[in-house]
């Protein structure tokens, strides 16, 4: 009989967007795998949420960006735009990785629920009171509740079926073969043959097997979930595998747009029972790297979307769209401004980008290229809207921050953008106060652990965050109106 090797697990606690400087010795037994946004295609068994509807995953040379790397000769680790979980085995030992945004929960959810148009509050304590190393794992139940509760406004996806049903009342087609052969002459009543609408087996086995794994206090706090409602006799003794979720997953019913909001729905679970170890499927085991991870920076992105256009009523707000630019040149190339503010009034474009990188106005905090990227855009602007068109371009474009300090307005504007051109022109680097980074760091053996970042975060975890970061986007809004008019 082989004897079953054991597995060793190290624990590595990281914020997202970070260069860490670690010591090697303590990594003798870890392994930090190196993954970049081009390899995110090869690795199928990490689920990614990009949380953009024409998100590419085809990347060149000049933009393949981290999510991972370990640079051994310099001893640093570097992160990227993207918080999750990763677990890497090697050997013996699997490394579980942690990323986080670094910044309070509640910014997290909060994000979350203006992207999915979902502005409920109540059910975030339940989430944000969790340990600051699993918020990413609480993060794939966050979005598998909401969801899910959303979708239930439609109902439960169903389907007609064919089901027998003994009766004494005439309601569907007799069942002549047991009539003659049972029923005949003994019984009053005879089986008929009905065609019912039921809910589809499959989605509900996968969600009720899903619920039962996430704590009832957290389910409860959603006004339209119940359990009940996905129980049944099969779904309280079936176990869930990859079939099922396949078959779940591929039903014809959610074609039907009433019920497409379950697609979602059934990802977010099929994640949930691979990490919950709940789903029976070997497979797993041999993949080297597996995981869930959340491109945190388009979720910004798209959540300043959903307040500008809920906001600023008088401005089209178009989003990720592209101007054409060095047209008659070999290196002719796409612009893509993250947003671009058209007032439906007077024709103004202004012009934001928006960073999800950390922002306390010290003067590394803009990257260069992130002030190139910006300056073109607003000379690009400047010169395509000539005083021969009714659009007219502001004299400010913006950067839009998670801010971890306030500032005065005049301190945040750079006016003499091109000092050899339009002196009224400036650059405002602006956005939301969402308090200080935390710092918490959890490397193998806990020797270099700042625990400072944690309390920091257990501080702030209270109900009324919700409120500080509400008031700090009406904030936000105020002054960014007061510029652009």
């Amino acid at each position: 009989m082989v004897k079953k090797q054991k597995i060793t697990t190290e624990q590595v606690i990281l914020p997202a967007t970070s260069i860490i400087k670690v010591n090697l010795p303590e990594f003798t037994k870890v392994s930090i795998p190196r993954i970049y946004e081009s390899d995110l295609d090869r690795h199928k068994s990490v689920y990614v949420e990009h949380f953009q509807k024409n998100n590419s995953s085809t990347f060149t040379d000049n933009d393949d960006f981290p999510v991972i790397d370990f640079d051994k000769e310099q001893g640093k680790i570097y992160t990227g735009k993207y918080i999750g979980i990763l677990s890497h085995k090697v050997n013996n030992t699997v490394t579980k990785i942690t990323i986080n945004t670094g910044y309070n929960p509640e910014l997290l959810y909060r994000m979350l629920d203006v992207s999915n148009d979902i502005y409920i509050t109540q059910h975030h304590a339940e989430f944000v009171n969790s340990d600051f190393g699993d918020l990413p794992k609480q993060i794939i139940e966050y979005l598998f509740l909401s969801t899910l509760n959303k979708a239930l406004i439609n109902g439960i996806p169903c389907e007609y079926q064919i089901i027998e049903q003994k009766s004494s009342r005439l309601s569907g087609k007799i069942c002549l073969s047991k009539y003659i052969k049972n029923e005949l002459g003994r019984s009053c009543s005879f089986t008929q043959k009905l065609n019912k609408r039921l809910p589809v087996k499959e989605i509900c086995e996968v969600i009720h097997s899903t619920l039962t794994l996430i704590k009832t206090h957290k389910i409860k706090s959603y006004s339209r979930i119940d359990p009940s409602l996905f129980s049944s006799e099969s779904s309280t003794t079936t176990v869930i595998t990859n079939k099922i979720i396949n078959k779940a997953k591929n039903h014809k019913v959610l074609s039907n747009p009433l019920f497409s909001g379950y697609k979602k729905v059934l990802e977010y679970a099929e994640i949930i029972l691979k990490n919950k170890g709940s789903l029976t499927d070997d497979s797993i085991e041999t993949k080297s790297t597996y995981g869930f991870l959340v491109d945190v920076s388009a979720l910004w992105e798209k959540y300043l979307e959903k307040l500008l256009k809920k906001n600023l009523q008088q401005w089209e707000v178009l989003s990720q769209y592209s101007y054409d630019t060095c047209n008659d040149s070999f290196f002719q190339r796409k612009i893509i401004p993250d947003f671009v503010l058209k007032n439906i009034g007077s024709g103004k474009i202004v012009v934001l980008d928006a960073k999800f990188k950390q922002m306390r106005f010290n003067a590394t905090d803009v990257d260069r290229d992130d002030f190139y990227q910006i300056a073109y855009y607003h000379s690009f602007f400047q010169h395509r809207y000539s005083n021969n068109t009714p659009d007219l371009p502001s004299s400010t474009s913006f950067l839009v921050y998670p801010l971890s300090k306030k500032l005065s307005d005049e301190k945040k504007r750079c006016s003499g953008l091109f000092p050899l051109g339009n002196n009224g022109d400036s650059l405002c680097v602006t956005g939301i106060y969402v308090g200080k980074k935390a710092t918490e760091i959890v490397l193998p053996n806990n020797k270099n652990k700042q625990s400072k970042g944690k309390s920091n975060i257990q501080e702030n975890s209270n109900n009324s965050d919700e409120f500080a970061i509400v008031d700090a986007e009406n904030e936000f809004i105020n002054e960014l109106s007061q510029m652009i008019h």
